[in-house]
This record gives structure tokens, C-alpha cells and sequence, in this order.
């Protein structure tokens, strides 16, 4: 607990509040940085078409943002004196539970810690509008518990809204409900809950209008700003959420927008405190100083920590990777947290340093029962539902065709619902049904690049070579820098020959997502034909890297160094551990994976396995018709029992 002049400190520094104005900052900034920041976002989203890097811009903006916001919070939590002696065993022990947890959900790579920090991600959104208005109301005296009420339920409705009615939207959330283990919803009970938000979004509206109107006549009228504020908001939520074909780019649209107003409010908040509280910190003493280069610092402070998540994508090895991502990931709760503690509006020395009158005094933990118990207890409603989603997780035995048909089923008109479906079908579906399924999501969807890929896949499948390309350039068209279509692009056009061609996709797939294992794989192969056997190598172990099962590295790796001319390249020990591996993941039934363990068995000096091995794959070759395979492994087995093996590509 803090001692009992902390408080009185700030109190009787701070002065009598300036309220004539109905701004935070004055009218200019408040547009630029609170309200009207949307007008600067929505133009640069209309002029996207033809600019794929204008979309990756903003895309990386969000994420430094969106990460990278989390830092003035904790610069508060762990900076503020006064503020951490009143929390200090709840911002110690918070941090110490919350980073294992993630780490340990990210490690296993488990989806319930997901899809909590999904829904504390929109609550936080909803509650920081929520946060604004009460401080927009309280500057011209509206100050009304039912005002506070009606605003809280409008903003819960509105930024509700996309993500309930909106098919994409809420095809997502179910889909990460399902993939964290949650039971399946009945088509009828997502319509009824989509109905049941819908009237709710309605009603809550026209109460609020009757309220505001109300608060009118009996002379405590809301301030503008505050409805300035609503509007832009839940017009740009939206838009971001339900309108933006894009859906990373629709939520980096609006970090943009929360970080902006976030960052501006924090900075206001802490100049005001520091030049009237002698007790904070030296170092918020020494940042948050009205000077224009120390709001620079302050920003690239911010965009510096914004960097780890970005720099977490770029590591190689899996564990590392993960752990940081789970990391990352209680920074985000952290940050949830603690502005749970940092921004109590009602608080009279938060009011004093945003300059609003009046307020309770700060709150004071304890009273009848310990405030830990009381406190500790609220934990529950995080630590239940997320060791029940846990518990549904791990117990989950359901194919994910099952739970892509249910979301199907609520949502047909989706496109994403349907390509997702048709991506999991399974070897008991027809050709035409997979296709139909593709077809059906263009028809909804026609600039969704992710059932033009999917289409084209299918159809590579199928041997219609020419239909699948047309499909996976309309992808790319649509979505230029779509690593995947780009790598199954280039797979496509080594079985035409168009080599050169082939590389160029690869390479475009590996620029944009650099741990695409299959396009690495894919350019491994290519580079190996063109007689570059040290790159080669070094992509195929790249892939692996990366995904450890990508079958293409394991089966081109396994060839090089069985058969390669080079002695020194050639490693019989490393090809049969790549080339056993290969056979576990794929089952004795394919000739040339067998063809290759052949060869690293004779690489090996295990000749009588390596002709073992030839026979099974010619028996299963001539079972299957396939005489030019047949033929070729014959070829090799005379090569085998003659001392003599086979080098040279297939």
C-alpha cells in the first residue's frame, strides 16, 4: 500500500483542474491523434489496388504498433513509485505466471491461449473507447452512472457487431474456437446468437439515443467530442473488420488507430504528472518533458520494442522461436492487465492529470477481506476457462473436417468457411466435390486469392496443368505477395520445364515468408540440377529447419548425398538417416522414396539392403503399370550388383 502522502503529494501539486475545455489536448491535436486519425488510414486502403507494398507497409505499422504499444504501460507499472507500491505483489506475480503459461501454450503449440488474447484483445479495444468517452463526458460534467452504463453497452454492441455478423468474421472465431478443442455449435445456435446480437445492437442503440437525448433536456448534454469519437470509432472498427478483404491488413488498419491514440494519451498523461507530481521517477521525469526531441525518443522506444515480434519471425530454430512468440504473447495480456490498474478514470489523481474535476479518492487495496483474495479470485476467470480449453484441446480426437463442415454449415455463405472445408476433405471425397467446394467460395468471394490457390492446387492434383496455372496466377494477380501461390506456382512449372520460370517463384515465395519450407525445397531441387550442390544442400537443410517432415528436403537431401559424384559431398550415414526418415512419414508404397533409401543403404555399404529395397520398389513399380519407373529401377539394380552405384540425378 502506498504511504499517505503519495497521494497527497500529487493532490496538493496538481491544483484546481482546468474543465473549461471539452478537449484533452485542444481541439486540433484531439482530431488528429484521438478522433479523426481514421480520415489519414481509410484513404491509403482506397488507393491500395496495384500496391501490394502500400498493404505490407501497414501490415508491419500494426504489428511494431500493436506490440510495441505495450511498453508505456509497463514504463508505468514498473516506473510509477507511487503506482507500484500500491500493486506491488500483483505486477510482481502476474508476469511471473502469465510468461510460462504462454510459453508453455506456444511450445505445445496449443490454441486456447489464442483465443483468449483474441477476445481480451476486443475487449481492451472496446473498453479504451469506452475510456476516452467517459473522459470527454466528465470534462463538461456529464458524468451520470446510466450515461456511463449506456456508453459501456454501445460500445460492447458495436464493437461486437463485424465480428458476430459478419460471415468471414465470425467464421474465424469459430474456427479458433474449434481448433482450441470447443465443442461444436449448432448451425441454429449461431443464428439465433447472430439474430439475438443484431436486436441487441439495435435496442442498446435507441436506448442510448433516448438517453442522450434525455441527458439534453435536463441540461447535461453529452460533450461532441465524445460523439465524434463513437462515430469514427465504430465506423472505422467496421470497416477494418467486416469491409477489408484483407484481414491482417484490417486489423493492422485499426492497431494503427488504437496505438495512435493510445501513445498521445499516454504522453499527455505523464507530461501533466510530471510537471506536478516532484515524486515521480527520474526517469519519466527525464522523458516525458515538453520537448519535441524526447517525443521522438519516446516513439522510437516504442517502434524498438515493437521490433521483437517482427525479429521473432526471422529465427530458425522451432523452440527459440515459440518460446519468444509466447513471450510475446504475455506481453499482450500484461498490457491488458495493467491498464486495468494504470487508467481508473474515476481515480482522482488520474482525473487531476488528464485535468478533469472531481473523482474518489484512489482505491485502497484490503477492507473486510484481504484485496489479494478478493483480487485472486478474479483469476479464475482466466486460469478456468483457459486450463478448460486446455483440457478440450488435449482430449480432442476430432478430424478437422469435422468441425470445418459444422463451420460450413453456420456460415455457408463464406467464402473463407467453404476453402478452408475443401482443404481438409479428405481421400473419400470426389475430385468434383473438392472442386465444387472451390468453385462455391469464388462465386461468394471472387478477390479472395486464397480459393484461387486452393482451386488451383486441386486442380494440379487432378494433372489439369493449364487450369491450375491460370488459377494460381489469379491468386497471385489478387494478392501479389502470396508466398504460397508462388511456390505452388513454381512446383507446377518444374513438371512443364519451365525452370527459369520456376526459380523466379520460388525465390518470390522464399522472399516473402523465408520459412516456407516446400518453396526452399522446391528451389534446393532446381539449384541441385543446375550442378550448385553446396547451395542446394544448405536450402534443403534450411527446410528442414524449418519443418522437419517436409518430405521434398528429406527425399532431394537423401539423393545428394547417396549419389552424388563427389566423394566428399557423398555421406552414407546422413542419407539413410534422411532417407528412413522419408520412408517413415510416407509408408513403403512409393517406388522413388525407396529407390532413394536404396541408395543411401549402398552409400552405406549395406549393398544386400540396397537390393532388398530395389526389388520392393520394382514389385510395387510393375504392380502399379508404371513400366518407365519399372525400367528405371531395374537399371539401378544392375548398376548394385555389379559394384557399380547409380550417380547422377533421376
Amino acid at each position: 500500500m502506498a504511504p499517505p502522502t503519495a497521494t497527497a503529494a500529487v493532490t496538493a501539486a496538481s491544483g484546481p483542474p482546468d474543465v473549461r475545455k471539452p478537449w484533452i489536448d485542444g481541439a486540433g491535436r484531439d482530431l488528429l491523434f484521438y478522433i479523426a486519425t481514421p480520415l489519414l488510414l481509410v484513404p491509403l486502403i482506397l488507393l491500395r489496388s496495384g500496391r501490394p507494398a502500400l498493404e505490407e507497409l501497414l501490415v508491419y505499422a500494426g504489428g511494431f504498433g500493436a506490440l510495441g504499444h505495450h511498453l508505456p504501460g509497463m514504463m508505468r507499472a514498473y516506473g510509477d513509485r507511487a503506482l507500484f507500491a500500491r500493486f506491488r505483489l500483483r505486477f510482481i506475480l502476474a508476469p511471473l505466471f502469465l510468461v510460462p503459461v504462454c510459453i508453455f501454450f506456444s511450445l505445445e503449440n496449443l490454441g486456447g491461449i489464442v483465443l483468449v488474447t483474441f477476445f481480451w484483445t476486443n475487449w481492451h479495444s472496446l473498453m479504451q473507447i469506452f475510456g476516452f468517452a467517459r473522459i470527454y463526458d466528465a470534462k463538461v460534467g456529464s458524468t451520470s452512472p446510466w450515461t456511463s452504463r449506456f456508453d459501456q453497452g454501445l460500445c460492447l454492441a458495436w464493437i461486437g457487431a463485424p465480428l458476430v455478423l459478419s460471415d468471414s468474421r465470425i467464421g474465424r472465431v469459430l474456427e479458433m474456437w474449434y481448433g482450441s478443442g470447443g465443442p461444436l455449435l449448432s448451425p441454429g445456435f449461431i443464428h439465433a446468437l447472430r439474430t439475438v446480437w443484431w436486436v441487441a445492437t439495435l435496442a442498446v442503440s435507441l436506448g442510448w439515443l433516448a438517453r442522450t437525448a434525455l441527458g439534453w433536456r435536463s441540461g447535461v448534454a453529452p460533450n461532441p467530442a465524445k460523439l465524434y469519437l463513437f462515430g469514427s470509432s465504430f465506423l472505422f472498427w467496421w470497416f477494418c473488420m467486416a469491409s477489408v478483404d484483407n484481414l491482417l491488413v484490417g486489423v493492422a488498419l485499426f492497431d494503427i488507430f488504437h496505438d495512435v491514440q493510445y501513445l498521445a494519451l499516454v504522453w499527455t498523461f505523464n507530461k501533466s504528472r510530471v510537471a506536478a507530481d516532484p515524486g515521480v521517477g527520474a526517469f519519466s521525469r527525464f522523458l516525458f518533458r515538453c520537448r519535441t526531441t524526447l517525443a521522438g525518443v519516446y516513439v522510437g522506444m516504442v517502434v524498438a520494442y515493437g521490433s521483437l515480434g517482427f525479429f521473432s519471425e526471422k529465427i530458425p530454430e522451432e523452440r527459440v522461436r515459440r518460446s519468444l512468440l509466447g513471450v510475446l504473447a504475455a506481453s499482450a495480456l500484461l498490457h491488458f492487465y495493467f491498464d486495468g490498474f494504470i487508467w481508473k478514470v474515476r481515480e482522482r489523481s488520474t482525473r487531476k492529470a488528464l485535468s478533469v474535476a472531481g473523482g474518489a479518492e484512489d482505491i485502497r487495496l484490503g477492507g473486510r477481506l484481504p484485496g489479494w483474495s478478493i483480487h485472486g479470485a478474479k483469476w479464475l476467470f482466466f486460469v478456468v476457462p483457459l486450463g478448460t480449453m486446455y483440457w478440450w484441446e488435449v482430449s480432442d480426437a476430432r478430424p478437422e473436417r469435422e468441425w470445418r463442415e459444422a463451420i460450413a454449415a453456420s456460415v455457408p455463405e463464406s467464402a473463407e468457411a467453404l476453402t478452408s472445408l475443401a482443404s481438409t476433405m479428405d481421400v473419400r471425397a470426389t475430385p468434383e466435390e473438392v472442386l465444387a467446394l472451390h468453385q462455391r467460395a469464388i462465386e461468394k468471394k471472387p478477390t479472395y486469392p486464397v480459393s484461387y490457390n486452393n482451386l488451383g492446387v486441386a486442380l494440379f492434383q487432378l494433372g489439369r496443368t493449364d487450369e491450375a496455372r491460370s488459377a494460381f496466377l489469379e491468386a497471385i494477380r489478387l494478392f501479389p505477395n502470396y508466398s504460397v501461390a508462388h511456390h505452388h506456382l513454381g512446383s507446377l512449372l518444374v513438371t512443364t520445364g519451365e525452370l527459369d520460370l520456376a526459380e523466379g517463384h520460388f525465390r518470390a515465395a522464399i522472399e516473402q515468408d523465408p520459412r516456407d519450407s516446400s518453396a526452399l525445397a522446391g528451389l534446393a531441387l532446381l539449384r541441385a540440377r543446375s550442378g550448385e550442390t553446396a547451395e542446394a544442400i544448405a536450402l534443403y537443410e534450411r527446410a528442414l529447419r524449418f519443418k522437419p517432415s517436409e518430405r521434398t528436403a528429406l527425399n532431394g537431401l537423401a539423393w545428394l548425398l547417396a549419389t552424388h559424384p563427389d566423394a566428399s559431398i557423398r555421406d552414407g550415414a546422413r542419407s539413410v538417416e534422411y532417407a528412413e526418415r522419408l520412408v517413415e512419414l510416407s509408408g513403403r508404397t512409393d517406388r522413388l522414396v525407396l529407390d532413394t533409401l536404396a541408395a543411401a543403404h549402398a552409400e552405406a555399404g549395406r549393398i544386400e539392403d540396397a537390393l532388398a529395397t530395389l526389388y520392393e520398389a520394382m514389385s510395387l513399380a510393375r504392380a502399379h503399370g508404371d513400366r518407365e519407373v519399372a525400367a528405371m529401377l531395374e537399371r539401378h539394380l544392375r548398376r548394385y550388383e555389379h559394384g557399380e552405384p547409380w550417380r547422377g540425378d533421376r
